[in-house]
């Protein structure tokens, strides 16, 4: 009896900790990580896309293999690049779901509201890298593990879907025939699941992504990759790892082949991770007492990437305009610069508006004013999109030194 008391005051200490991280509509934790898991995942996506329509697009990127139930994907922000963040790629594994779900709605809010993680303006890193998110690759898959089998990872129709990407090296074992777990399908992106990811891949264009699957709380990382993606690659793990604890798979143990992670890292030459949440679920699904550990490790990761993203693709430079040397930065290729020295240089007046982080230029006819983290500027009132937002780095305005240079004659 106390067992059964302990767990159901456990159980109303995670739905209170998740209304208490979500403002507006919170999620319903149990109606989602149920057999009803698809409806209500898509229900879910479409009310945040109604409830933040201003940063927020939903669109149908495929079907499932079997039911041909609609996988649904939601880009959060107004940036340029973008990096992708899915789940569920095993049915089993479909607390990741609910986790991603619960991501996009902390950040849709913390944009709205104007606020800041670890010191950041989320509106400016939303502005200058969106986040796409499909928080269910298998629902039909999760609707069997919710359901009948616990043990059940592939989807629909007995294929896994992270045994169904095409890779050299491949070294991971796989079973001839369908079931639970393991078989790879008749060929590489035999299955509508991974054909909607790989299409949107393609299409998208990301700089990075993470496949969230189930457990273990380690980091899959690295595929073959050398150079620069080397690199790149170890700098956003190790990050990864101390924002989560959890521990990065050294190369020596990293099997793999067929999977996601390893396809993006090998197709696409950009960073991916495989993030296993949770402990070992002994071949069954994730219990909702573990999800509150998860939720605070994993909370910010999607965020984190996007910021790393922007710190690895951002370069220093100098130049001299009419005898004034500025040192500005590049980011993904757009110059920015310090608004101090490009006045200086353009002959330029500007004022500041501490509360609402305005600041405008203006060289006696004509006004330029940026907000800080928009993507939107006014000249002389009237909207201008700009290439980059303007942000705030150690006291100092940066701003978008085409669109400056295009509007105010040298």
């Amino acid at each position: 009896m106390r067992r059964k008391k302990y767990r159901l005051w456990q159980s109303c200490m995670v739905m209170l900790l998740l209304i208490q991280s979500l403002k507006g509509n919170p999620l319903d934790l149990k109606a989602i990580y149920s057999e009803q898991i698809s409806t209500e995942t898509n229900k879910a996506l479409e009310q945040i896309a109604q409830d933040y329509e201003e940063m927020t697009e939903v669109i149908t990127i495929g079907y499932s293999t079997t039911k041909q139930t609609e996988i649904k994907a939601l880009k959060l922000g107004k940036g340029e690049k973008s990096i992708l963040i899915n789940g569920t790629h095993h049915g089993r594994e479909a607390l990741t779901t609910v986790l991603i779900l619960n991501q996009i709605s902390y950040l849709a809010e913390a944009y709205v509201e104007k606020q800041t993680i670890n010191g950041q303006d989320v509106r400016t890193v939303l502005n200058t890298v969106s986040i796409w998110f499909v928080p269910l690759v298998n629902p039909d898959g999760a609707t069997i593990a919710l359901s009948t089998r616990p043990e059940w990872k592939a989807n629909g129709r007995g294929v896994d879907l992270n045994r169904n990407y095409p890779t050299l090296y491949a070294t991971i074992a796989t079973k001839p025939t369908p079931g639970p777990s393991g078989y790879a399908g008749t060929e590489a992106f035999s299955e509508l699941e991974t054909q909607a990811l790989r299409d949107l891949c393609k299409v998208q264009e990301f700089e990075a992504a993470i496949a969230y699957h189930s457990a273990g709380e380690v980091i899959y990382w690295w595929y073959h990759q050398t150079g620069e993606l080397y690199k790149h690659s170890l700098v956003i793990g190790c990050m990864l790892s101390h924002a989560t604890q959890y521990s990065l798979v050294p190369i020596s143990q990293s099997r793999g082949g067929r999977g996601f992670t390893d396809w993006f890292i090998q197709s696409l030459k950009k960073p991916s991770f495989t993030l296993e949440v949770g402990k070992n679920a002994n071949g069954k699904r994730l219990s909702l007492m573990e999800y509150d550990q998860i939720w605070k490790a994993n909370k910010e990761i999607p965020f984190l990437l996007a910021k790393e993203m922007i710190n690895l693709n951002s370069h220093e430079w100098q130049v001299t305009i009419n005898e004034v040397q500025i040192k500005g930065k590049t980011i993904f290729g757009r110059g920015v610069v310090p608004v101090k020295a490009i006045c200086q240089a353009l002959n330029l007046n500007y004022s500041y508006m501490p509360e609402e982080k305005q600041i405008s230029l203006t060289d006696g006819n004509n006004i330029l004013s940026f907000k800080q983290g928009e993507k939107i500027a006014l000249y002389n009132e009237e909207p201008l999109e700009i290439v980059v937002p303007a942000h705030i780095q150690e006291g100092e305005m940066y701003l978008p030194l085409k669109n400056i240079l295009e509007l105010f004659s040298m």
